[in-house]
């Protein structure tokens, strides 16, 4: 009997297997694939939803062709950048050369590369134009820049952001955009997200906002989780709350200055620039920052190490300024355009000026684009390459030279550390022009500013 029921059930089972075959070898494959998937992708899966957010407060307006500099830094990187010691790297660029008449620079882009939207990166896409350059991009892995005339410092122009609009389009970040989304009464954007490239870092949220006000009250609000600022109370106040950490740090590739306009009938007078410059105490100075003496990083190469801050005297300088401010009369009247962020410069020098029997006000209105001043005190962003012909030179008044200043001396020095790629001639020649350009204050160089970090504890 039980011989019988077990030859009964294994033709039963033979029937059923015949006749659902199909159904139960896919339905096998099925669970074999689903396992294998899950065991794959499991720990991919929950490290990204377990990614933690950060969301970042920053000032100033974003849209499609003016991204934050934050944001840039992240998403993106240069065709070439320069280390500390003055020489280039690359992340995308596999080797770079050039002629010996420095007319034709030529670029190897590394193989099997893609932007951010999985475009390949080759020499037709590359988002760069330059004005007055040819650029023959023939061979998709070659860049070929052709000039009409020698230019030995061309590589300081390829060290500038890569980055297409309408969409994002980036390469070699370490962040990609996600999402940007945009207020609807302008085409800003008040809010973009990021997400890593590798796996372990957070994603990150920017939201954008007009102030360094509103920042704080975002902060306080718990909006954002972290900002950074150059206000000392900011960071004095949230020091004291138990549940933010502060940090401070210097940033040296920034600096706060006092711009004269040489071209004024009073301000042309160098002595004149000497003495209210020298008048403003260096300790007011070092409480937002370290003291700066030059229009270069201290951490570039070519940075003069025996410059020194202009020594102290009030009563000298006072003097000074009290001479030219009653023989000029009526003319010793200024208006020291700034910002907020520096009012405590701002109203020292204002302070100078009244003290020496002159008129001084202030407008925080911010200067246009292309205005017109008599006193600009305002963070000036170091250019990243040595070469500052198109911040200081004579022909550039009007453009990148706002302080209108004009000096033979330091037009040939600018043209021949252009003209020139040996190291030690430009290393010569920048070094004069800064001891020139000390001696010449077009501009008063006060500090390189305090960055402090306010974030929340995670």
């Amino acid at each position: 009997m039980f011989w019988k029921k077990l030859r009964f059930s294994y033709w039963m089972v033979t029937a059923y297997v015949r006749k659902h075959v199909w159904f139960l070898v896919s339905s096998f494959v099925i669970t074999i694939g689903c396992v294998s998937a899950y065991l794959f992708f499991a720990n991919i899966i929950l490290s990204s939803l377990a990614n933690p957010v950060v969301t970042i407060g920053i000032t100033g307006a974003a849209n499609t062709s003016t991204l934050p500099p934050e944001v840039v830094s992240k998403v993106t990187t240069s065709l070439l950048y320069q280390n500390p010691d003055g020489s280039y790297a690359s992340k995308i660029i596999d080797s770079w050369s050039h002629n010996d008449e420095f007319t034709r620079y030529t670029l190897v882009l590394k193989p099997r590369l893609f932007y951010s939207d999985k475009t390949p990166f080759t020499s037709s896409t590359v988002p760069f134009n330059l004005k007055d350059v040819k650029l023959d991009t023939s061979d998709p892995m070659k860049l070929v820049f052709i000039l009409d005339k020698p230019f030995a410092h061309f590589y300081d122009y390829l060290t500038k952001p890569l980055i297409a609009h309408y969409p994002i389009r980036a390469i070699g970040g370490e962040y990609v955009v996600t999402s940007a989304r945009k207020k609807r009464t302008n085409d800003t954007w008040n809010e973009i997200e990021l997400v890593p490239v590798e796996h372990g870092k957070p994603n990150l949220h920017y939201r954008v906002y007009k102030n360094e006000s509103d920042l704080i009250t975002a902060f306080k609000l718990h909006e954002i989780d972290e900002f950074v600022t150059s206000n000392e109370s900011a960071y004095k106040n949230f020091s004291a709350w138990p549940n933010t950490t502060t940090t401070k740090d210097s940033v040296y590739s920034q600096v706060v200055a006092l711009f004269f306009n040489t071209s004024n009938p009073l301000l042309k007078d160098r002595d004149l620039r000497e003495a209210m410059y020298g008048s403003i105490p260096s300790e007011e100075l070092l409480k937002l920052g370290n003291l700066a003496v030059s229009p270069l990083s201290p951490y570039s190469t070519f940075y003069d190490k025996t410059l020194t801050h202009i020594p102290e005297n009030p009563d000298v300088y006072g003097a000074i300024l009290k001479r030219y401010f009653k023989e000029a009369s009526s003319e010793a009247t200024f208006t020291i355009n700034t910002s907020v962020d520096f009012l405590p410069v701002a109203n020292a020098v204002k302070d100078i000026i009244k003290g020496a029997g002159g008129e001084a006000t202030l407008d925080l209105t911010g200067l246009a684009r292309g205005g017109k001043f008599k006193l600009l005190i305002g963070l000036w962003n170091i250019p990243s390459e040595p070469n500052q012909y198109y911040v200081w030179h004579s022909s550039q008044k009007g453009k990148g030279n706002i302080s209108e200043y004009e000096s033979q001396k330091v037009d040939k020095l600018l043209e021949d550390f252009r003209a020139t790629s040996e190291a030690a001639l430009q290393k010569k020649y920048m070094v004069d022009f800064q001891k020139r350009f000390a001696r010449d204050l077009p501009a008063a160089m006060l500090y390189y500013p305090y960055r402090y970090t306010i974030s929340r504890k995670r």
